[in-house]
């Protein structure tokens, strides 16, 4: 009977472990009053049975009091790691909101850059449409002088190739004997930009006529640069000087018929001199014989009115 009592107790005692282990002391509190008093009867019977049951027992409490400590130390850290991962789970949604914040603004950013990137790209090949198709010279150049790129029609505007005017720069393009040029350099440096024309000449020396217009402006690395675009006027002012000349040669014929106008309108203005003379001289001279036949006729009827009286 000692012995059932013995084995109901034990298995009460193990079931409490779970339940009594989140509080030690109330687990010892259970356990040392409801084992002690039947370890106490066992071990007072002295015989072999009862010293062995006893022992039991007190073997049996030992590790239902190590269970109970380890299970409590097992929930303890069990609810720190639940605690824990509730906090690293809060600080992970709100890392994980952050990062797809930061991935969705990353995102929009590289559409932008993109969208950027591609209209660089478009901007690119339109401009290097422009520079290779522009019937005028268009030169890339420093300040100085120095030629860093040329287009097509430069090369062909000037005779040489592109790198024979990189090579080259300035000295070699330009008429250095234009009294333009300093003009040119003076204002340009003062506003950073002139439109103006100066001579210019090929690789076989012969000088021509250009219009220009040239803007410096800085790069990415902080380099003054300059962009000029030119011009061949040789057409024009070919035109012009046709233009120029054929109005000269209109203006000394205007002259000339003005003059020979001037001889003509002399001589008929003698004439009609001469003309109203004449008929100045004609009309007194008929007036002088109108007179003269009315002198006559007044002295014919006197003497046939005196013939007249003398008959009577």
């Amino acid at each position: 009977y000692q012995v059932f009592v013995a084995f109901v107790f034990a298995g009460t005692s193990a079931g409490a472990v779970t339940i009594l282990s989140s509080v030690p002391s109330a687990a010892l509190s259970f356990f040392l009053p409801a084992l002690t008093p039947l370890t106490w009867q066992f071990f007072r019977q002295g015989d072999d049975l009862g010293v062995a049951m006893g022992t039991m027992i007190v073997i049996f409490l030992g590790t239902l009091l190590f269970a109970v400590r380890h299970l409590h130390a097992t929930t303890v850290e069990s609810l720190h790691l639940q605690f824990t991962r509730l906090g690293l789970l809060d600080r992970l949604t709100t890392q994980t909101m952050d990062l797809e914040n930061t991935n969705a603004a990353l995102q929009e950013e590289i559409a932008k850059h993109q969208q950027t990137e591609q209209a660089l790209r478009e901007s690119e090949v339109l401009y290097r449409s422009l520079f290779e198709h522009s019937l005028d010279a268009i030169l890339l150049t420093s300040p100085d002088g120095r030629i860093f790129s040329v287009n097509p029609a430069a090369s062909h505007m000037f005779g040489r190739t592109v790198e024979e005017m990189c090579r080259a720069g300035r000295d070699a393009c330009v008429d250095n004997t234009d009294p333009r040029l300093d003009i040119f350099l003076r204002q340009r440096a003062n506003s950073g930009s002139y439109r103006g024309e100066l001579n210019y000449k090929r690789k076989d020396g012969s000088v021509f006529p250009c219009e220009f217009s040239s803007v410096t402006f800085t790069d990415k690395t902080g380099s003054k640069r300059a962009v000029n675009i030119i011009r061949d006027i040789t057409e024009r002012k070919q035109a012009e000087e046709t233009l120029r000349k054929a109005h000269e040669e209109l203006e000394q014929r205007v002259q000339e018929r003005t003059a020979e106008l001037q001889v003509a309108n002399q001589q008929l203005t003698a004439e009609v001199t001469e003309r109203q003379r004449a008929e100045a001289e004609e009309r007194a001279r008929r007036e002088a014989e109108k007179r003269a036949a009315s002198e006559k006729q007044r002295a014919r009827i006197l003497r046939f009115a005196a013939l007249g009286l003398s008959v009577l």
